[in-house]
C-alpha cells in the first residue's frame, strides 16, 4: 500500500477484506459522530458503523413497530407499570442483540490471540485487528450499561414506544370522557 492509496481508500471497509485497521480504529473510537449517514440536507440517509450490523440495524429500523405497539398499549392498559415494563423488554432485547455481538467479537479475538501463540509472527497481522474489535467491544459493553438508562441506541425505540403510549392513551380518554 503505497502513500496515496491511504487516501484513496475507503473508510467503510470491513475488517474481513483486511484493509484500512487505522480508519477502522478511528471510526470505533468515535463511533458516536459516525452512526448515521446523512445527506447535505442533514437528512438520515442509512446507519453505519456497528449500528448498522446484523440484527441491530433491524431492531433500529423498527421506530414504527415500537410506536405503534405502545400506543396500542396505552389504549388497552393505560398504566404506568404497563409503559414501564414494555420499556424494560425493549432494552432486554436490545442487550440480549448487542451482547451476540459482543460475544462473537470475543470469539475471533480469543481466535486471534491462539494463532498468535502457535506463530508469533502473526502478531504484526493479528494485533491491528485485535485493537480494533477490542474498541468494538468497549462500544457496545457502553451500549449495554446506557440502555439500563434508556439511553444510547436504544433510546430511540424506548422513545417511540412512550411516544405511542401516551397517543394511545390520550385517544383512550377523549373517547371515554
Amino acid at each position: 500500500m503505497n502513500f496515496l492509496d491511504f487516501f484513496r481508500s475507503n473508510t467503510n471497509e470491513t475488517i474481513e477484506n483486511g484493509n484500512g485497521y487505522r480508519d477502522m480504529a478511528i471510526d470505533a473510537e468515535n463511533s458516536n459522530e459516525l452512526m448515521m449517514e446523512t445527506n447535505d440536507n442533514g437528512r438520515l440517509i442509512k446507519p453505519t458503523g456497528l449500528i448498522a450490523e446484523g440484527d441491530i440495524s433491524i431492531f433500529m429500523n423498527e421506530h414504527d413497530k415500537y410506536y405503534y405497539y405502545g400506543k396500542k398499549n396505552g389504549q388497552l392498559y393505560g398504566s404506568v407499570d404497563s409503559l414501564e415494563n414494555a420499556k424494560k423488554d425493549i432494552v432486554a432485547i436490545f442487550q440480549r442483540l448487542v451482547t451476540k455481538l459482543i460475544v462473537a467479537r470475543e470469539d475471533r479475538v480469543a481466535q486471534m490471540i491462539m494463532h498468535i501463540e502457535a506463530f508469533p509472527p502473526n502478531e504484526s497481522q493479528l494485533k491491528p485487528k485485535i485493537n480494533v474489535l477490542t474498541l468494538e467491544i468497549n462500544k457496545l459493553k457502553e451500549q449495554i450499561e446506557l440502555s439500563g438508562e434508556f439511553e444510547g441506541w436504544v433510546k430511540s425505540n424506548v422513545t417511540a414506544y412512550e411516544n405511542g403510549f401516551i397517543q394511545g392513551k390520550n385517544e383512550t380518554l377523549e373517547r371515554l370522557f
